[in-house]
């Protein structure tokens, strides 16, 4: 397998999270030490005003496997819920399928990181991703301090794991970071 192949693959493992344009992160927001379970999350669910479909199960003590079907094509992720000041957050990543990526590269693939503010009920989970222009113009004004790649189509924090929550904490309470929640419910 060349350079390339493995470049396309890793696009087509992150092209899902990157169809609703989102910020992503190269490391969790959530770290495993933080991470906390909801029994709430578990099951099927479907967006109220679109098409998409997820199927969330259990995948460890406290990790989360999701499977998220867009357009007809499903994508598997896992996922951890975690605090971050007053905030829930959601901190989702890529899981390629078994036989997508050879042995000798999968220590170099590094999922991108997708985090999503939480509020679950019983039957309804809202769900909202930062808003990736107004975290772009934050960052180039210098308003908050995180190392970034911005490119044509996305924009990635660099920033470590400490770095991310420090930095995002304060962040996620200003009017205009999270400018869209999606509400699912159970199907």
């Amino acid at each position: 397998m060349t350079i390339q192949s493995l470049l396309k693959i890793t696009r087509g493992l992150t092209f899902s999270l990157l169809l609703i344009g989102c910020a992503v992160s190269i490391n969790p927001i959530v770290p495993e030490s933080e991470a906390t379970f909801d029994p709430k999350l578990l099951g099927n669910w479907e967006e109220i005003r679109g098409q998409d479909r997820a199927v969330i199960s259990r995948s460890g003590p406290n990790t989360y496997a999701i499977e998220y079907t867009k357009g007809g094509k499903t994508g598997k992720f896992e996922a951890r819920v975690g605090r971050l000041r007053e905030h829930v957050i959601l901190d989702v990543w890529p899981v390629p399928r078994k036989g997508d990526i050879p042995d000798s590269y999968k220590d170099i693939l590094l999922p991108a990181h997708l985090f999503l503010i939480l509020d679950v009920s019983p039957d309804e989970v809202a769900l909202a991703a930062l808003d990736p222009d107004s975290l772009l113009s934050a960052l180039r004004s210098g308003q908050i301090r995180l190392p970034y790649k911005h490119s044509k189509d996305e924009l990635t924090l660099t920033g470590t794991t400490e770095e991310l929550r420090e930095t995002l904490g304060p962040y996620l309470d200003r009017f205009g970071a999270f400018p869209k929640r999606e509400k699912w419910r159970r199907a």
